[in-house]
This record gives C-alpha cells, structure tokens and sequence, in this order.
C-alpha cells in the first residue's frame, strides 16, 4: 500500500469514510505493532471522548472483513489488528512480552498439505503464528 492514506484505504474498499475509521487505521499505521481492540479503543478516546468501545469493535470487524486488516490470536487468546500493507500471503511472529509482531513472508502450508493428503483431508484456510520475544526484548534481558 505505500504511503496510502487512510482516506484513501479506506475508499479503495468501498467503504464510506468516517473519522472514527480513520482514526483507528491511521493508529494501528502509527503503532507499528499489531494492538489489540482495547488498546485500540484507548488510543482512539483519546482524541474521540465520545467513542464506545462497540464503535471501534464493530469498524474492526469490518474493516477485517473488507481486507483492510489483518488479525491473529494473541497469546492471551485476544484478536490482535493490523493494517494489511501487502496483498502477499504471510504470516506472523508476535512477541509474547510486548506484543510487537512481525509479518514473515514464508508459509510452511506447502510441506504440511503434503501429511494432509495422507489422511485425505483438505485445507480451506489456514493461519501461521509464531510466538517468541523480540530482539528488543531479548537485550533488555
């Protein structure tokens, strides 16, 4: 998506542009790191006091479902967004002390749809996530 604003995200996927959705993709482009819908949420109260967190979990939602985001599971069992910046399949590496994730453009489904066709099931969909700590985690000891 290069340096798309949010605006422009979110016209491109036909949706009507509202400042609340603006302001939740423009923080999750600013975070850098996948936030959850509370994290999120606070972010975004802070320049809409009048936001709910319904609001900003029902525009994640939709903008997920129009590809706009990503999401994974967190380690807490909590859905974790991202802003999709590639139309490339990937997966994530997620940080279990902040947080931070990772896109990875490698999938190791191609080797797995192999054991898989030894019990003749077949994959519809599928997601990858790799927990670990970060480098800046790891120097922090």
């Amino acid at each position: 998506m290069g340096l798309i604003s949010s605006e422009e995200i979110i016209k491109n996927a036909g949706l009507k542009v509202t400042e609340k959705r603006r302001a939740i993709i423009d923080t999750l482009l600013k975070s850098g790191n996948m936030l959850s819908a509370k994290k999120i949420y606070e972010k975004v109260k802070k320049d809409y006091p009048d936001i709910n967190f319904s609001t900003v979990y029902r525009n994640l939602n939709l903008l997920a479902k129009k590809g706009i985001l990503c999401f994974v599971l967190s380690e807490n069992k909590s859905m974790i967004f991202s802003v999709k910046l590639t139309e490339e399949h990937h997966h994530h590496v997620v940080c279990k002390n902040c947080g931070t994730s990772v896109a990875i453009n490698y999938c190791p489904m191609k080797f797995i749809e192999k054991e898989l066709e030894n019990f003749g099931f077949s994959a519809m969909e599928h997601n990858f996530i790799i927990y670990g700590i970060c480098p800046d985690c790891k120097s922090k000891g």
